[in-house]
């Protein structure tokens, strides 16, 4: 990681770990220019990739807010140049521009319908612990992505936030 003039803007090459699932962090990011990989599990046998974020993006907000570990592990894709916010910089950061509290808001959407929806088939498995046969890794990766669009399709206020990710796997 390499600091340029500005204090607040870093910048990160490809492959490298911006933020480490399950580690404490005291900022969020904007993508200032380059994109960065979402990713659970990462490295290891598991690993799923959640999705792709561009420029204008952020991402950490959870972190920041509400005090608690990364969800998800953060890779530069190509050289990331980012916006590095702090607590003491949110207040600013968000009245000085209010797309950013938008984007905010529609990332901390975004991963609660996710997450539920993560959730539902779970609860759906262990229900269903006595049927037969259970669902292998890749057909459940399926029906949580089915999950997903279908919770975007009943609530159309979360239809934008799909835009949030270039893909999603």
């Amino acid at each position: 990681m390499m600091q340029t003039e500005q204090s607040k803007m870093q910048t990160f090459p490809e492959d490298s770990i911006i933020m480490r699932e399950g580690e404490f962090y005291t900022e969020m990011y904007k993508i200032v220019s380059g994109k960065v990989a979402i990713y659970i599990n990462y490295g290891q046998k598991n690993e799923y990739l959640m999705g792709i974020l561009s420029e204008q993006q952020c991402f950490g907000e959870l972190g920041l807010l509400c005090k608690t570990p990364c969800m998800y592990t953060v890779v530069a894709v190509y050289e990331v140049l980012l916006m590095r916010i702090t607590e003491e910089d949110f207040g600013d950061f968000v009245q000085n521009n209010a797309q950013n509290a938008t984007n905010i808001i529609k990332n901390l959407s975004w991963t609660v319908t996710n997450l539920k929806c993560n959730l539902d088939m779970v609860l759906d498995e262990l229900s269903n612990e006595n049927s037969s046969p259970k669902m292998n890794a890749a057909q459940l990766r399926e029906q949580m992505y089915r999950n997903y669009t279908q919770a975007q399709e009943r609530n159309k206020n979360y239809a934008d936030v799909s835009e949030r990710f270039d893909h999603f796997v």
